[in-house]
């Protein structure tokens, strides 16, 4: 299918929120020739210009929702779900959030026909798409996965089915190597400015640690943590004398590889 949408196969869309992930589908959809037939949000700043952009129409109250479009995307907040379906008028159209956590039942109680869409990708307002942007789909009946890979496909990036207590370990799993492993980038770039040192040093690095990332990443695993290079260790813990916090976490994420690595 190209990127491009035909008649027959665009869909018209209703984004409720308008936050990261609602801007980066919103107009995913919008350029990939689907319609965007209204943005609901309670931020009426960000509402407004979301709706501005796609050409849409930009609503504040759950009660003039248009009940015509083919999809429902709730993309707010995984705590606002629930919140938000409880607000939503019964219509007989297709109802997907996109959370990585919220359990498809959440939908499935009110709308029967309901699934997930959620964008496998860390969403910030100054994201750049990767080209590599996965989603994890669910669904509570075969035609609503149908519909909802149509509407993937048609905007050139990839899928995988499944449920939603494997998407939450999933998840959980994105969480370790993006949100943990982009804190210890911080506590590092913090720690080198204030020595001096230009963090940038350590980009080659850091790219070359993700390219041999190839099969168990375990087997790639080096450092004075799993070779138990207690005088390396104590050098490091001696440079940061005077940081309690990234001391703590040095100590865990060593006696973490040592205890990995010995088992």
């Amino acid at each position: 299918m190209s990127a491009t949408p035909t008649k027959d196969n665009s869909m018209t869309l209703t984004i409720i929120g308008s936050g990261n992930v609602a801007w980066l589908l919103a107009i995913l959809f919008k350029t990939s020739g689907h319609k965007i037939n209204q943005i609901y949000s309670r931020n009426k700043k960000t509402g407004s210009a979301l709706s501005k952009i796609t050409g849409s129409k930009f609503i504040a109250d759950v009660q003039k929702i248009d009940i015509k479009s083919d999809i429902f995307i709730i993309a707010t907040n995984d705590d606002s779900i629930a919140e938000v379906v409880s607000k939503l008028p019964d219509i007989n159209s297709i109802f997907v959030h996109t959370s990585g956590t919220v359990d498809l039942q959440v939908l499935k109680k009110k709308f029967k026909k309901a699934g997930v869409v959620y964008p496998l990708q860390s969403v910030a307002s100054e994201s750049v798409l990767s080209d590599e942007l996965t989603f994890c789909l669910e669904a509570t009946n075969n035609r609503v996965l149908t519909s909802l890979k149509q509407l993937i496909t048609s905007i050139n990036c990839g899928y995988v089915v499944m449920n939603s207590q494997k998407r939450a370990k999933l998840h959980l799993a994105a969480v370790l190597v993006n949100n943990f492993t982009n804190h210890l980038y911080a506590q590092a770039f913090d720690f080198l400015k204030k020595n001096r040192i230009e963090f940038n040093l350590l980009k080659p690095l850091i790219r070359h640690t993700v390219m041999r990332l190839d099969g168990n990443p375990a087997s790639f695993q080096t450092g004075p943590a799993v070779r138990n290079d207690k005088k390396t260790i104590q050098r490091h813990l001696m440079l940061l004398k005077d940081n309690k916090q990234l001391t703590k976490l040095y100590k865990q994420m060593t006696d973490s590889i040592y205890k990995f690595h010995k088992k």
